[in-house]
Protein backbone atom coordinates (compact mmCIF):
# COMPACT_ATOMS: atom_id res chain seq x y z
CA UNK A 1 0.00 0.00 0.00
CA UNK A 2 3.02 2.06 1.00
CA UNK A 3 4.43 1.78 -2.44
CA UNK A 4 1.38 1.87 -4.21
CA UNK A 5 0.45 5.55 -2.48
CA UNK A 6 3.90 7.08 -3.28
CA UNK A 7 3.22 6.49 -7.20
CA UNK A 8 6.53 3.83 -7.21
CA UNK A 9 4.57 0.74 -8.34
CA UNK A 10 6.15 0.72 -11.50
CA UNK A 11 9.74 1.13 -10.61
CA UNK A 12 10.12 -0.50 -7.01
CA UNK A 13 10.72 -4.00 -6.80
CA UNK A 14 9.49 -5.85 -4.00
CA UNK A 15 11.84 -9.05 -3.52
CA UNK A 16 11.14 -12.18 -0.99
CA UNK A 17 14.38 -14.07 -0.22
CA UNK A 18 13.42 -17.22 1.94
CA UNK A 19 10.83 -19.53 2.59
CA UNK A 20 9.78 -19.78 -0.91
CA UNK A 21 8.58 -23.08 -2.03
CA UNK A 22 5.12 -24.62 -3.65
CA UNK A 23 3.06 -23.91 -0.67
CA UNK A 24 4.31 -19.94 -0.26
CA UNK A 25 4.84 -18.74 -3.61
CA UNK A 26 1.38 -17.61 -4.57
CA UNK A 27 1.13 -15.82 -0.91
CA UNK A 28 4.29 -14.07 -1.66
CA UNK A 29 3.48 -12.85 -5.07
CA UNK A 30 -0.41 -11.89 -3.95
CA UNK A 31 0.87 -10.00 -1.04
CA UNK A 32 3.02 -7.69 -3.64
CA UNK A 33 6.04 -9.40 -3.84
CA UNK A 34 7.54 -9.48 -8.13
CA UNK A 35 11.09 -10.98 -7.43
CA UNK A 36 10.71 -14.13 -5.45
CA UNK A 37 14.06 -15.88 -4.91
CA UNK A 38 13.94 -19.54 -4.35
CA UNK A 39 16.65 -22.20 -2.51
CA UNK A 40 16.56 -24.95 -1.14
CA UNK A 41 12.82 -26.20 -2.74
CA UNK A 42 14.33 -26.40 -5.79
CA UNK A 43 16.79 -28.87 -4.63
CA UNK A 44 13.97 -30.52 -2.37
CA UNK A 45 12.04 -31.44 -5.02
CA UNK A 46 11.81 -35.18 -5.72
CA UNK A 47 11.09 -34.93 -9.41
CA UNK A 48 14.16 -32.68 -9.65
CA UNK A 49 15.43 -29.42 -10.17
CA UNK A 50 13.37 -28.92 -13.75
CA UNK A 51 10.04 -29.80 -12.20
CA UNK A 52 10.35 -27.90 -9.22
CA UNK A 53 11.51 -24.63 -11.40
CA UNK A 54 8.96 -25.15 -13.67
CA UNK A 55 6.52 -25.92 -10.73
CA UNK A 56 7.50 -22.76 -9.20
CA UNK A 57 7.19 -20.43 -12.19
CA UNK A 58 3.65 -21.58 -12.82
CA UNK A 59 2.61 -21.14 -9.63
CA UNK A 60 3.91 -17.71 -9.42
CA UNK A 61 2.48 -17.08 -12.53
CA UNK A 62 -0.85 -18.02 -11.75
CA UNK A 63 -0.76 -15.90 -8.74
CA UNK A 64 0.33 -13.09 -10.37
CA UNK A 65 -2.59 -13.02 -12.85
CA UNK A 66 -4.82 -13.37 -10.57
Amino acid sequence: DMITARGLGDRVNVEVDGGIGPSTIAGAASAGANVLIAGSALYRDPKGLKHAVDDLRARATEAFSA
